[in-house]
């Protein structure tokens, strides 16, 4: 009882706040240089990441309602606001559920993490470290919560079947970098995050300028392959595991032993993904966009003959509110855009940074996006808000827009100072460590990350001409 008189007293509550945000927005004086229109959206913003961080109304029916309220306000289209939702990041996410899913049900994924387990002799050091790599290459090609959900119950069985200290080090370490190499192989392809498919998507609705699969690639797989053992390292030395041996593995080992040599079904998926992945690096010829190349590698899992996939499996493991959110923070993103609101907002809040050289604009909105985690804790809003934003800022300075929101796609994937992103939430659940452990280690994490995201933007994007 004391639930269910709790919830809807405190989401009465948020949306009292909500309602009253909006209308004293609307009614305040318009700032100087923003127009009616580019108030109204921002207000619809800050309502919409409002909404849906306190889950008032669920999330499906509050991203369909701040689509058909954009012209209820009139200040988009009806046609224009649902076009913008039905974008191709959301089709580009359907994709990658599929992918992960069939990965995870193919019994691939955790054979491969059984492996890694035994390779390391039960060093726990190279043990975190082979993991975590796993992780990161994992995540540069299958979304990052299936990942850490496959690697999560591996870490556990390493924990219990050892009889680990639940309150040392090592299980703090093992729960702590695992979502943490999941995050950061996130960057590493367009495939690894919706976030990332999103930069791709702002680049090319305003600035007309196309990032391909293997621009961003050559990018980010680079930064995601150096940050994670350099975080690595600082992970043991804040959390220097209390045993360097694993006294018996034998448990991880009769489950791997048990397997067998590889299925029919992992064998059709990773034909199938190598099929795919020859198609995203050979995008720059045959110019398929990656959502439709993501969309059609995904329906081969259903087709007969294949059928590591069917529906009734499907489909309450996909994430339709993760497909929905990405629709509908697009669609608020590009209303933004076209409202003059991001333009407004970048010379506010990062026109002082317009004399800055290059290196100095990067690491700014690096650094800026993942602090802004904090009070935007939604990963797709926070590129919808501020992907127009740097674009605005690069296109005033007269340098390529892609030098700023390739750093805003990486660094939105940074949910590096409260374990409140999806990913890390998967094993903070557990209660191996605190918020404060995660926020110890983030800190020192968001260093490396900005810095060697500055210099491979730096470096590539010079090589690829972006400079």
């Amino acid at each position: 009882m004391e639930c269910k008189d709790y919830y809807p007293k405190n989401r009465m509550m948020w949306l009292s706040i909500t309602l009253i945000l909006f209308f004293v927005f609307h009614y305040l004086p318009t700032p100087e240089g923003l127009s009616i229109e580019g108030k109204i959206a921002i207000s619809l913003m800050i309502c919409a990441i409002i909404m849906w961080c306190t889950e008032v109304i669920p999330i499906l029916v509050s991203c369909t309602l701040f689509v058909v309220l954009q012209p209820l306000v009139g200040i988009a289209k009806l046609s224009e606001s649902l076009a913008t939702f039905a974008n191709p990041v959301v089709f580009f996410v359907f994709g990658m559920f599929c992918f992960s899913l069939a990965l995870q049900r193919c019994g691939l994924s955790e054979r491969i993490a059984l492996w890694i387990s035994i390779k390391s002799k039960g060093d726990t050091h190279y043990l975190l470290l082979y993991l975590m790599i796993f992780g990161c290459i994992a995540s540069a090609f299958i979304a990052d919560i299936p990942v850490i959900a496959m690697l999560a119950p591996i870490a556990l069985l390493i924990i219990n079947s050892n009889n680990c200290d639940p309150c040392g080090n090592f299980s703090k370490a093992l729960l702590l970098g695992l979502p943490l190499s999941c995050l950061i192989g996130g960057i590493g392809t367009p495939m690894g995050s919706g976030m990332n498919v999103m930069s791709i998507q702002f680049l090319k609705d305003i600035a007309k300028i196309d990032i391909n699969f293997v621009e961003w690639t050559f990018i980010g797989f680079p930064s995601a392959i150096i940050i994670t053992p350099l975080s690595w390292f600082v992970l043991i030395k804040l959390y220097p595991p209390e045993i360097r041996q694993i006294p018996n593995l034998e448990e991880i080992k009769k489950s791997y032993f048990t397997k067998g040599s590889l299925t029919k079904e992992e064998k059709i998926f990773v034909l199938l993904l190598l099929i795919n992945i020859i198609f995203w690096f050979t995008e720059p010829f045959h110019k398929i966009p990656i959502a439709i190349m993501a969309v059609l590698g995904g329906c081969l899992f259903f087709m007969p003959g294949i059928e590591l996939l069917d529906w009734e499996y499907t489909r309450n493991k996909i994430s339709w509110e993760a497909l929905f959110i990405n629709g509908a923070t697009c669609s608020l993103g590009m209303l933004m855009w076209h409202t003059g609101a991001a333009s407004w907002i970048g010379e506010s809040l990062l026109g002082n940074f317009l004399n800055f050289s290059n290196i100095g604009l990067i690491l700014c909105v690096s650094l800026f996006t993942v602090l802004v985690h904090l009070i935007i804790p939604n990963n797709p809003a926070l590129v919808a808000v501020f992907s127009p934003v740097v674009i605005t800022l690069a296109l005033s300075k007269g340098i390529n827009p892609a030098l700023l929101a390739i750093p805003l796609g990486f660094c939105a994937s940074a949910a590096l100072l409260l374990p409140i992103d999806p990913v890390p939430l998967i094993t903070y659940q557990y209660g191996y460590y605190r918020i404060f452990d995660w926020f110890k280690l983030g800190i020192f994490v968001m260093f490396i990350w900005i810095i060697i995201t500055c210099i491979t933007v730096m470096i590539i994007g010079s090589w690829l001409g972006f400079i």
